[in-house]
């Protein structure tokens, strides 16, 4: 049960430059949306379809690809572009919970903070594993790049696969059974 929370290490300056930028993203969607954000008409509803089976599992996909195809870059700052690519989804869940709870519905408000934590989840362990295969890969000898990066890679998925799986299988089935409109 430890490994699906691990103590997330973050250094002041990148949680205080995480939260500015969520204030930012934040406000900036408040103000596309205006007046109208605190009366949107959402509805949830539960059901499922083939098209809301495989629909997570094309995005949660490419996320991985985005992330696989960073971690080729080795350097290590180059995590913060998907980063800041995908923080916005969560910060956009969670303000569709504030919107649930000013409409007074609990299930959506539970959903939708569900969705929030199991994305930021993934895009946790995303970061841990690319950081580790960047890093990794400086200790790797072979003279080929891409086969020192393979290798990296099968040492860094270990480390987190299972946290990682477990978080994408929740947020598939949040995303596969609960749908807003």
């Amino acid at each position: 049960m430890v490994w699906m929370f691990p103590k997330i290490k973050m250094t002041k300056g990148i949680m205080i430059s995480l939260i500015v930028y969520g204030m930012f993203v934040i406000l900036l969607l408040m103000s596309a949306v205006g007046k109208q954000f605190f009366q949107l008409p959402i509805h949830l509803t539960f059901s499922v379809s083939l098209r809301s089976l495989i629909d997570p599992v094309v995005v949660l996909g490419k996320l991985i690809l985005v992330y696989l195809v960073v971690s080729l870059i080795p350097i290590r700052w180059i995590l913060v572009v998907p980063t800041f690519l995908f923080y916005p989804v969560v910060l956009m869940d969670l303000l569709g919970s504030i919107i649930f709870l000013i409409n007074g519905n609990i299930g959506g408000l539970l959903a939708g903070l569900l969705q929030m934590i199991t994305f930021a989840m993934i895009l946790y362990f995303l970061s841990m594993i690319t950081l580790r295969t960047i890093h990794n890969n400086q200790y790797i000898k072979s003279t080929h790049y891409v086969i020192r990066w393979v290798k990296s890679l099968k040492i860094s998925i270990p480390e987190y696969w299972q946290p990682l799986l477990f978080w994408m299988v929740v947020h598939w089935l949040a995303l596969a059974f609960v749908q807003t409109k």
